[in-house]
C-alpha cells in the first residue's frame, strides 16, 4: 500500500542494457537470429508433427505441444526485449507487466509440465512396453495435454490476480528487458 506522499505507480520503465551502445547492433542481431530460429524449429515441429502421419505417436504429440507452449513463451518476452534494445528504453504500463508476467508463468510452467508427462510416457515406454499401448491412448495425451494447460492457467490465474491487487509504490525503473 502506497504512503499519503508517494504516487502510485501506473507504468513501468524498461532500461534494457545502458552504456552497451557499441554492442547495440550486434546485441539486436544476435537476439533477432536466436528468435527467428526458435520461432523456425518449432514452427517446423508442429508442421512436421500435425502434417505427417508416421508422427502421430504420443512422444510427438506431446513434443509439438512443447514446441507451441515454447513458440508463446519466446513470442511473450523476446519482441519486448528487441524493442527494448532497439530504442534505448521501453515503458510497458502496469497491466502490461502483469500481462507479461502471466503470460511467462503459463507458458513456461506448461513447458515443465509437459516435460513431466513426456518423461511418464517414456517411462512407460520403456519399462512396460506390453501396457504402454494400452494406456497411452490418444484420449489419455489430450487429457495430459489439457490438464497441463488448465492446471497452469488456474494457478497462475491466482497468483497474477493476488500480485494485481498490490498497489505498487516508488522507484519504477527496472534494469533488464523483462
Amino acid at each position: 500500500m502506497c504512503e499519503e506522499n508517494q504516487t502510485e505507480v501506473t507504468e513501468i520503465h524498461l532500461l534494457g542494457f545502458r552504456g552497451m551502445y557499441k554492442y547495440k547492433a550486434p546485441l539486436f542481431i544476435v537476439f533477432l537470429l536466436t528468435y527467428t530460429l526458435i520461432l523456425g524449429g518449432n514452427l517446423i515441429i508442429i508442421l512436421l508433427v500435425s502434417t505427417m502421419d508416421h508422427l502421430k505417436t504420443p512422444m510427438f504429440f506431446f513434443l509439438k505441444h512443447l514446441s507451441i507452449a515454447d513458440v508463446l513463451l519466446t513470442t511473450s518476452v523476446v519482441p519486448m526485449m528487441l524493442h527494448i534494445i532497439l530504442l534505448d528504453e521501453g515503458t510497458l504500463p502496469l497491466w502490461g507487466c502483469m500481462l507479461q508476467l502471466y503470460c511467462f508463468g503459463i507458458f513456461g510452467f506448461t513447458q515443465s509440465f509437459i516435460i513431466a508427462v513426456m518423461s511418464y510416457d517414456r517411462y512407460l515406454a520403456i519399462c512396460h512396453p506390453l501396457r504402454y499401448s494400452s494406456v497411452m491412448v490418444p484420449d489419455l495425451c489430450l487429457q495430459l495435454v489439457i490438464g497441463s494447460w488448465s492446471l497452469n492457467i488456474l494457478l497462475i490465474s491466482s497468483q497474477t490476480f493476488d500480485v494485481f491487487q498490490f498497489k505498487f509504490c516508488g522507484i519504477n525503473y527496472i534494469d533488464h528487458f523483462f
